[in-house]
């Protein structure tokens, strides 16, 4: 069987990884083991199957590549698990996350402008991240391309949402190696 490649996302705190629901630390290689016993979708330990979707429960500071064991429950976008471990992590900053915006809704672009020709607002939203991330880097920028992304997205059909993540969890995994890893 092959292993499946999960992510999740979380904060850094003064140089340490945390989970965002509790605030606990993480440890890169050290298995996690959730105490109570997984009844139902978030009542354990969560990843995702993709990148982006792990993006979008958790404000992402640190992306970590994970394994999981034991008990699990899968969803549409996540898995709940009893036991989890990060393999590898990744400081990712706002300037990360409006490139990767950026990329994602330049993926979706013309399939909403060709059903909504005459609907500037995607190609604008697109300008303005490119404008910030060279300007400044800023979350704002990130912003400007998530609405992009998103308005996009609303329009591709659902069977072609797969292959768009997977074209986005490529890019992500190219855009790690200029990634500061953290060993924590």
């Amino acid at each position: 069987m092959t292993k499946q490649t999960l992510w999740k996302s979380l904060k850094l705190q003064e140089g340490k990884i945390v989970s965002d629901y509790d605030k606990s630390p993480w440890t890169v290689r050290e298995w996690r083991n959730n105490p109570y016993p997984v009844k139902g979708a978030c009542s354990g330990l969560n990843c995702c199957p993709h990148a982006a979707d792990a993006m979008g429960y958790v404000m992402c500071e640190v992306l970590a590549q994970v394994e999981i064991r034991g008990k699990q429950i899968e969803e549409d976008d996540k898995i709940t698990a009893q036991e989890m471990c990060i393999v590898s992590a990744w400081k990712w900053t706002p300037k990360d996350s409006a490139e990767l915006a950026i990329y994602a809704a330049e993926l979706v672009s013309g399939i909403y402008e060709r059903k909504y020709p005459s609907d500037p607002r995607v190609r604008e939203a697109i300008t303005k991240a490119k404008e910030g991330v060279a300007a400044t880097g800023a979350y704002a920028a990130a912003l400007a391309a998530d609405a992009a992304y998103a308005a996009a997205l609303a329009a591709y059909a659902a069977d072609e949402r797969e292959k768009l993540k997977i074209k986005i969890d490529r890019w992500i995994i190219n855009h790690l190696e200029t990634c500061e890893k953290l060993e924590v």
